[in-house]
């Protein structure tokens, strides 16, 4: 994938490890107008992954509505309209996690090394600050990897 601003550092490993991973398979939820994100995927080279455009910046609140009555999750077409057992959902805005079910695990990548304000957030249990997409993957190999 070009390195070209598009995509926060890590994205490429982020979708290769999801990728590798038996009987995981990847979503690119991006919130915009339609037209806007479909040429950001383009010119980051991710348009034949499957994505779902949002208007609605809680992704989270997406992500709930997913949520079937026996816990699992129903995605929608976009992502292949199969049920799952678990999601997870990495972002740099903290509005995408508002409303997130609690068996979601949230990384909330901050750019920055976690200190000060990010710990002043007093994020949910399920949500994690990560400082990059490394450590959003670190992360999630010592929750959903046995």
């Amino acid at each position: 994938m070009p390195a070209n601003g598009l995509l926060l550092p890590g994205a490429s490993e982020r979708i290769a490890f999801a990728k590798s991973q038996p009987g995981w398979s990847i979503g690119i939820l991006t919130y915009g107008s339609p037209h806007d994100q479909n040429i950001k995927l383009k010119l980051a080279g991710l348009q034949m992954e499957r994505h779902f455009v949002t208007d609605e910046p809680r992704k989270g609140s997406l992500l709930a509505s997913w949520k079937l009555p026996n816990g699992k999750y129903k995605l929608p077409v976009e992502f292949g309209g199969h049920t799952v057992d678990i999601l997870t959902l990495d972002d740099d805005k903290l509005i995408a996690f508002t409303n997130l079910p609690e068996d979601v695990f949230g990384q909330w990548v901050t750019h920055a090394s976690i200190g000060g304000a990010v710990e002043m957030q007093n994020l949910p249990d399920n949500i994690r600050a990560v400082a990059n997409l490394e450590a959003s993957i670190a992360h999630l190999k010592t929750k959903l990897i046995s």
